[in-house]
């Protein structure tokens, strides 16, 4: 039987962090060039699991990277746990964790060999870092494989082990840049638990960029939305996803048709029934009585009422939309 997976002790465990914030952006801005890749971003994330959402060439890369110091910005501000990023890049390197969407391994270095140096690298002794990266190892499930030289490793197993390398100097924050890329299923979903982990189970706050929707929602409780360099949505994913239309999912026990024709005798609509239902949106100021009355004029029972939400994929479409209605009409 595989072990469970060790827990992710923190190397200060006295030292809570306090910031109120864990990263703020004040109209920041990135250049490459003559071209600005970063617009204006300004955003005050609090703490938790937050999907960083948008198409390929959105800025999500761009903007982590200028958060790391590995880009000067342009124009504007930001912290990251209470540091400057115009200040204090080495500081935040070591409070935060960045797993790179490329691959960049050592030659002939085996996973534990590769950990321990990157955790000295940041400034752990010897004996603190190797212990780290066997923790990290086990953590990601490698731990079979930690004395193979990580060149050798499947593309799943690299991704693994550019988590447990984000993850061996016991930041406070970390950032995962497209981590399940080119994984199978099975080694998507295996993925998937372990970013969730990192903050439901082990405190570590983290942002998760992807264009993939269904893995942000796995993992996410927040969510912002960017393309072309700019800031489109940001939010709790419950409050975006709740419809501005006042409406609701119904399945009836009985005939839809009489119930849909009794819903359209009372002067409100409904959709064609689908597989989540028939979306009835009551007229005026009515609630679910409505729905239930009409049920009752119908013969039919209600089996299921849910008021009506968008699902992530319309958010982000509607964001993107409204971005481009947006950038059209600031050109004119």
């Amino acid at each position: 039987m595989r072990p469970r997976r060790r827990a992710l002790p923190s190397l200060h465990p006295g030292a809570e962090h306090t910031c109120a914030l864990i990263l703020e952006l004040d109209r920041l801005c990135v250049d490459y060039g003559r071209f600005r890749a970063l617009h204006e971003m300004t955003l005050s994330f609090q703490g938790g699991a937050m999907g960083l959402l948008g198409p390929n060439g959105a800025g999500k890369s761009t903007m982590i990277r200028c958060i790391l110091g590995m880009l000067r910005p342009a124009a504007g501000s930001g912290r990251v746990l209470g540091l400057d990023i115009h200040r204090d890049g080495a500081e935040i390197r070591r409070s935060v964790g960045y797993m790179s969407e490329r691959d960049s391994f050592p030659q002939h270095l085996n996973a534990v060999q590769w950990l321990t140096f990157l955790g000295e690298l940041s400034g752990l002794t010897l004996v603190d870092a190797r212990t780290r990266a066997h923790e990290c190892l086990w953590f990601a499930g490698l731990e079979e494989a930690r004395y193979r030289a990580v060149e050798t490793f499947s593309v799943g197993m690299k991704q693994r082990v550019k988590l447990a390398a984000a993850l061996v100097h016991g930041p406070k924050l970390v950032f995962l840049d497209e981590p399940t890329n080119g994984l199978d299923p099975a080694g998507r979903r295996q993925m998937l638990e372990l970013c969730r982990a990192l903050n439901q189970q082990h405190g570590i706050h983290t942002i998760l960029a992807s264009h993939l929707l269904p893995d942000v929602e796995f993992v996410c409780s927040q969510v912002m939305v960017m393309s072309k360099g700019r800031l489109r949505a940001y939010g709790p994913i419950a409050d975006l996803k709740r419809s501005e239309r006042k409406a609701f999912v119904v399945r009836v026990a009985g005939s839809m048709e009489r119930f849909r024709a009794e819903v359209a005798q009372r002067g409100a609509s409904s959709s064609e029934p689908d597989r989540r239902g028939t979306i009835v949106e009551p007229p005026g100021d009515a609630g679910s009585e409505f729905v239930f009355a009409a049920a009752r004029a119908a013969g039919v029972a209600v089996l299921e009422l849910s008021a009506l939400q968008r699902s992530l994929e319309e958010v982000f479409l509607d964001s993107l939309r409204a971005g481009e209605l947006a950038d059209s009409g600031a050109a004119r």
